[in-house]
């Protein structure tokens, strides 16, 4: 079926250029009995003024044709047949974007449609005239926050662990975006199932949000700025000129923090206009649709405040808190005391705590997805685990040995990826029937 379409599609441009590009002068018996008829230039410019308001350009090039021969000294006669040449070829030329336009309402994959007939564009020379495609199916796909809290905070260090980049997935419907440790941070997407990889950019990218039709990022190869691209890699757009640390989308407003001043909060639109401070700084940031959470420079406080600024709440203080996560109406972090590693679980208003999982091993990183605990591991025989508990009744369904990471990402079903640091952050989904890792 493929190369059937392709073949016709082909065969369509072919004729296309077939029928506006160079040809041989017309005979008599081709040409229309009114071109034929007419024996001045007069005659013959009238016709051709007829034709072009008809748009017929097929027969205004005929008489330009019979115009040119007539008199082969006359310049504007030859600059009138380009002219007609030109407009045939961007009539046709339209109608075949119209077309395509049409069609690919009535694709299943869109995305695939518009990759392959851009590859035959390109071949024959032609400029692709297409409107943007999303990559969600429904408008219920359309993320309300441009990304899970999980998700940012999972990262990828230098390692010697002197610098970390957080933030380096995303997912909305069925497709995941991701950061390329391996090219600079070069961002791209793949279907969730591990299909249509694709290179957006080679911009390096962090704290990847996605919502509608758009991705905000951080722009490591442009000072840390705030940008944004389509989903298809078109149209980037620099929204602020000073750097940001980090950056999470809700409910079509961006907040960040200001890279160099002392982690300075400031919302604004997500075309980079109405910028305004929030009147607090952090250290991470992240929201749920409802509130901004954050901590603070030192990871020991943790505050969540109103998406307006005006309803500000402290849920934790003292001791270390560099990873928290909202989940399902709780409220979840990580502690560290004299018998190790703990998640801990509280109301989101700061009540009730309790113990969830306790760890003897070192705990690099938790997560959440489809009612499971995700936790990240180093044995103290330096062996790296990914565990996985059912939260309702914490006993363990999976275990995946020698795999490093400090992130553990969810797509927003059933799918679970991982970025290995033992193979250059190189990212994984978890095969829940088989309890094993695939290379995406």
């Amino acid at each position: 079926m493929k190369k059937g379409f392709c073949i016709v599609l082909s065969l369509a441009l072919v004729l296309s250029l077939a029928a506006c590009g160079p040809s041989a002068s017309p005979s008599p018996d081709s040409e229309s009995a009114a071109v034929e008829k007419a024996s001045t230039a007069e005659e013959l410019n009238s016709l051709i003024d007829q034709y072009e308001k008809e748009e017929d350009y097929s027969s205004a090039l005929l008489a330009a044709e019979k115009l040119t021969r007539l008199d082969p000294s006359d310049d504007d006669a030859y600059i009138k047949k380009a002219e007609l040449r030109i407009s045939a070829l961007r009539a046709e030329n339209e109608s075949l974007n119209k077309m395509l336009e049409e069609d690919i309402g009535g694709v299943g994959d869109r995305a695939a449609y518009k990759e392959r007939v851009s590859k035959l564009y390109e071949e024959a020379g032609l400029k692709l005239s297409m409107p943007f495609v999303p990559d969600y199916v429904s408008k219920d796909e359309i993320n309300v926050s441009g990304n899970s809290c999980g998700n940012l905070a999972g990262a990828v260090w230098t390692a010697d662990f002197s610098a970390c980049w957080n933030g380096v997935f995303a997912a909305q419907g069925d497709w995941v975006y991701y950061s390329e440790f391996g090219e600079n941070f070069a961002l791209y997407k793949v279907r969730g199932g591990g299909a249509e990889k694709q290179k957006l950019c080679d911009d390096g990218a962090s704290n990847l949000n996605v919502a509608g039709d758009w991705i905000y990022f951080v722009n490591l190869s442009d000072n840390n700025a705030p940008y944004k691209i389509r989903t298809d890699g078109s149209e980037k757009q620099k929204l602020a000129e000073d750097g940001a640390s980090c950056l999470c989308i809700t409910h079509e407003m961006i907040y960040f923090a200001g890279l160099n001043e002392g982690g300075a909060v400031y919302r604004m639109k997500t075309d980079g206009s109405g910028r305004e401070p929030m009147g607090f700084s952090a250290q991470t940031l992240f929201a749920d649709g409802l509130w901004l959470y954050f901590s603070t420079g030192d990871e020991k406080t943790v505050e969540r405040v109103s998406l307006d600024g005006v309803t500000r709440q402290v849920l934790l203080d003292g001791g270390w808190r560099g990873l928290f996560c909202p989940y399902e109406e709780c409220f979840y972090y990580l502690t560290l005391d004299s018998e190790g590693f703990a998640v801990m679980k509280m109301n989101p208003d700061g009540g009730e705590k309790s113990e969830l999982w306790r760890s003897g091993a070192k705990v690099n990183f938790f997560s959440f997805s489809a009612g499971r605990l995700l936790v990240a591991v180093r044995s103290p025989e330096n062996v790296s685990s990914i565990l996985a508990f059912d939260l309702d009744t914490m006993e363990q369904i999976l275990e995946l040995d020698n795999v490093p990471t400090q992130g553990i990402f969810a797509d927003g079903t059933d799918n679970v990826f991982f970025m290995n640091a033992a193979e250059n952050y190189a990212l994984y989904r978890i095969d829940w029937q088989r309890g094993a890792a695939v290379k995406m």
